[in-house]
This record gives C-alpha cells, structure tokens and sequence, in this order.
C-alpha cells in the first residue's frame, strides 16, 4: 500500500450505517476509499505529476478509471466555444505528459480538455457527470497580501463536490519557510 494512501480511523460499523459507503474496512479498524472514478483536474503546476500518481496507486488498488481533465477558462468577451489555439496546445501537451505519468506507473488514463467561464464549476460539473468518488486536486503553494491563498477554484470544488476531494499541495518554498511564523 503507498505511503500516502488515504485512511480514517473509524468505528467498525460505519460503512454499515452508511457514513462512507464506498469505502472498505481493513483489518486494523481503518476505513479506505473504494473509489470506482477518479477525477484528476490538471492545470501544469507542479503538483500534476504528484496528483496522477497518488490518482494511478488509488486507481491499482481499487481498479478504478482515471480520466484526467484541462479546463480553459474562456474569458466572457469570447463565445464559449472559441478556437483557443494556445491553450489548446498547452492542455494537449500537459494530458500528454499526465498519460506518459500513468503509463510509467502502469495505469491508463482518459484525458479531456474542457472549456469553461468557471474552472472550479467545469470540475463539479465533470464530477457529477461522470459520478466520480474522488477528484485528486493539485495547487501549488501560493501567497496573495502576506498569507496562503487557496485562489478561487478550491473553495468553490471543496464546497459543492458531491465525492470525496483531495487536495494535493505543493511543498513551500524554501524563501518562505524562514519568515512563516511557528503557530
């Protein structure tokens, strides 16, 4: 089992009173996800790599699809199916090296570029469509006016996904650990 997999610690009885219904309880009283869709919304940070890999050990040990997604945020000046040529080619290239990611590890992948006024609603849209258990999320550490800044696409999944989400965040950079304040 991959050292990050995802475990609660959890009473014997709750997948039977249907607090995580696709989940499994293992031997030692821990309930792990049994995600069947997985949901891996890419946006070229850092974090992709890491979000398609922690996606494919899930997906090994569930036998789960993965289908990871670009979203272009078509800006409300332009028709919503615009022939955005540039970031047209920055999604293929970006779902390329997330299917070379995949296929390292042995898993494969379904890729699709979306286009959309709002990234965070595109991803909960694709979620439910799809009837996903779980979207693998990547941000990168990010400072907006002195503190860490989620940015608006985050909030907006953690707060109407209907599955699981986990968010996979880059580690601070080395500039910024000195001057955080220990809480």
């Amino acid at each position: 089992m991959p050292p990050f997999a995802s475990i609660l610690r959890v009473a014997e009885n709750a997948r039977a009173m249907g607090v995580c219904p696709r989940a499994s309880l293992l031997p030692n009283g821990y309930l792990m996800i049994e995600a069947k869709k997985i949901i891996v919304p890419l946006n070229g940070y850092s974090t992709d790599k890491s979000t398609i890999s922690l996606a494919c050990h899930t997906a090994k040990r569930t036998h789960a699809r993965i289908y990871a997604i670009y979203v272009i945020e078509v800006h409300r000046t332009l028709p919503l199916d615009a022939d955005l040529l540039e970031e047209r080619e920055r999604a293929d290239s970006i779902l390329d090296l997330a299917e070379h990611a995949a296929e390292e590890l042995g898993q494969r992948i379904e890729t699709e570029i979306l286009q959309a006024r709002d990234v965070g609603t595109a991803i909960v849209e694709e979620a439910i469509e799809a009837q996903a258990d779980l979207i693998v999320l990547g941000i990168p550490y990010r400072r907006k006016f002195g503190e860490f800044d989620l940015g608006k696409t985050v909030p907006h999944v953690l707060k109407n996904a209907p599955c699981e989400v986990w968010i996979c965040r880059e580690p601070i950079p080395a500039e910024h650990i000195q001057s955080e304040p220990v809480a």
